[in-house]
């Protein structure tokens, strides 16, 4: 058993509501550095809500988030650090951000110019040479909104 399986299995194990809950583990952001920078405030509490481009779920075939669904979020090392709980899921625009999803995101000075600037350069980089995804102003995004249930 790994550890992502132990801290899943412990936290069942304390919560047995959700016994038969399936929990993905992932990491936020893109390298070690990003991802255990923001792995640090959703434990701090800064950050509550994360940015996805709704182009990729259906390139993937992988189905869009939902209420309620749960998440141990890892940091750059793929260590646990919480599990996370779904509590609103929006599909907008991108140009229909708002200032509240930026603080939300808790990243950076939590503006929605700081939020368009840090999205903007992710999106643009981590799509980079693929044909299959174009991201501009009107792309979709899916934005969730999460409060942190284990530690």
């Amino acid at each position: 058993m790994n550890q992502v399986e132990f801290y899943i299995k412990k936290f069942k194990n304390e919560h047995p509501e959700y016994t038969n809950k399936d929990i993905q583990a992932f990491a936020f952001g893109g390298g070690e550095a990003m991802a255990s920078e923001l792995a640090r405030l959703v434990v701090m509490g800064e950050k509550c809500g994360t940015t996805s481009l709704y182009q990729l779920y259906k390139l993937e075939n992988v189905e869009i988030p939902e209420v309620d669904d749960m998440s141990v979020v890892l940091d750059g090392r793929g260590n646990p650090t919480s599990i996370i709980k779904n509590t609103v899921v929006e599909v907008l625009k991108f140009k229909d951000i708002t200032e509240h999803h930026a603080r939300t995101e808790g990243e950076g000075d939590k503006t929605l110019d700081y939020w368009r600037n840090a999205h903007i350069t992710f999106f643009t980089e981590a799509y980079k040479g693929r044909q299959d995804i174009k991201f501009d102003w009107e792309s979709l995004v899916v934005f969730e909104t999460f409060k942190v249930i284990y530690e």
